[in-house]
């Protein structure tokens, strides 16, 4: 079933308690999600690129991590180590890729090249587990690709040149691209809460031990000027990170995965229209860009 029938069947579902969630969820998810992108530049402001992924990682496994001592008990020893993979490339390496590559690149471009997780999805599952992609397919590949140029190449003064920090951006898409894989590969027989409560502590114990192998004075001590900043990151981490998987997965057993992943089309334009408010430039090379990325993920998903 495809995107479009799929929404087709929802909207001729009758307007009960069901469908207002589901549409309740999509739309605070694309919000939520859409919005990570400044609250990770808001944070920059007040901590390295380094600090404010570790007061990310662990404000989210805040919450999740007396849950994550539940649900462990739960899982079969031997998937143990594909929910630490997923923790790692779902939530570790992009958290601290994001925080680098934002100290250079906005937070409306950091959200554009964040549509290409579908892209990284289909290249890993034809690379590694065989899947065979039709024509149409292989031409939406080719036309995300050929579309990431624009933003990779062109500043915001519209100026030919190469900007390496987004190519942080593009490995943490990749990242997600191959975790998606693993868990529909290894881990589609666990409960999809286990594995988010773990992998979301996992990321935070591991955060926590660079913040103490670096000294956790810096974090323990807030002047005036970091109050906005480490608000921001705990937002990030508490709803944008832990509660957002929470609401995706309950979303999930209410609609369907191919529904929840079309709020891939519309993060990038919340990011965008964002960072436009608080100022941040694009040219229109930036919007092209973005045009082809999400007609490319369009063409890859139907």
């Amino acid at each position: 079933m495809n995107c479009k029938q799929l929404y087709s069947n929802i909207l001729k579902q009758p307007f009960d308690n069901t469908r207002y969630t589901v549409w309740t969820l999509f739309l605070l998810l694309v919000l939520i999600w859409g919005s990570s992108f400044i609250l990770i530049k808001n944070g920059l402001e007040g901590y390295t690129a380094w600090q404010a992924a570790t007061i990310r990682l662990v404000s989210a496994s805040s919450v999740m991590f007396f849950l994550a001592i539940r649900d462990i008990q739960k899982v079969p020893p031997q998937k143990i180590l594909f929910i630490l993979l997923v923790g790692t490339l779902s939530m570790l390496f992009p958290a601290y890729l994001f925080s680098i590559a934002e100290t250079n690149i906005n937070s409306a471009m950091a959200g554009i090249l964040n549509a290409l997780t579908p892209l990284f999805t289909g290249v890993f599952a034809i690379s590694f587990w065989g899947q065979n992609l039709s024509k149409k397919q292989w031409l939406g590949l080719g036309i995300g690709f050929f579309s990431t140029s624009f933003l990779l190449l062109f500043n915001t003064d519209a100026r030919f040149t190469f900007n390496e920090y987004a190519l942080l951006i593009i490995l943490a898409t990749a990242c997600y691209g191959l975790n998606i894989n693993i868990v529909k590969n290894y881990l589609s027989d666990i409960d999809p809460l286990h594995v988010t409560t773990i992998a979301v502590s996992f990321a935070g114990v591991m955060g926590l031990i660079f913040l103490f192998a670096n000294g956790y004075e810096d974090y323990i001590t807030v002047n005036k000027s970091q109050f906005y900043p480490l608000l921001s990151l705990i937002i990030l981490g508490v709803i944008h990170t832990a509660l957002a998987q929470l609401m995706q997965n309950r979303l999930i057993q209410k609609s369907s995965v191919a529904f929840v992943s079309s709020t891939t089309y519309l993060i990038p334009v919340v990011a965008v229209l964002i960072g436009l408010l608080v100022g941040e430039q694009l040219v229109f090379l930036h919007y092209i860009g973005m045009g082809g990325i999400i007609f490319s993920v369009w063409i890859i998903k139907e």
